[in-house]
């Protein structure tokens, strides 16, 4: 069985993956999402040196990065994915609420950039 592995990474403006196989370190599939909400310039104030990300924006670039991936893969090829890395140069910390939830996804601080 050819065993795959899958890199992400969270960059300052776009989430990244890769995916290898584990004995070549060929590169099967590859994939980029860029922060819908940092293109926008949402939560960020370069007057003020103050560049954030956007917890959903994470999410939504995480799912797109895998969903391009696997389109790229065979059937196969998908079910041969033995783990995920993940890594960060994102400088954003992501406050909780004691269930792991973002605050920024919570009602009441949907707007809230120290949320």
């Amino acid at each position: 069985m050819e065993k795959l592995v899958i890199g992400i990474d969270f960059g300052t403006d776009s989430c990244r993956a890769v995916v290898l196989n584990t004995a070549s370190g060929r590169e099967l599939a590859a994939a980029v999402s860029g922060y819908s909400r940092w293109k926008r310039g949402l939560y960020c104030d370069p007057s003020a040196n103050r560049y954030r990300q956007h917890p959903q924006d994470y999410i939504d670039s995480f799912e797109e990065v895998i969903h391009h991936s696997f389109a790229q893969l065979s059937p196969g090829e998908v079910h041969n994915i033995v783990a995920i890395g993940i890594d960060t140069t994102g400088s954003t910390p992501c406050l909780t609420d004691r269930n792991g939830i973002p605050l920024a996804l919570l009602p009441g601080y949907e707007g809230d950039p120290d949320a």
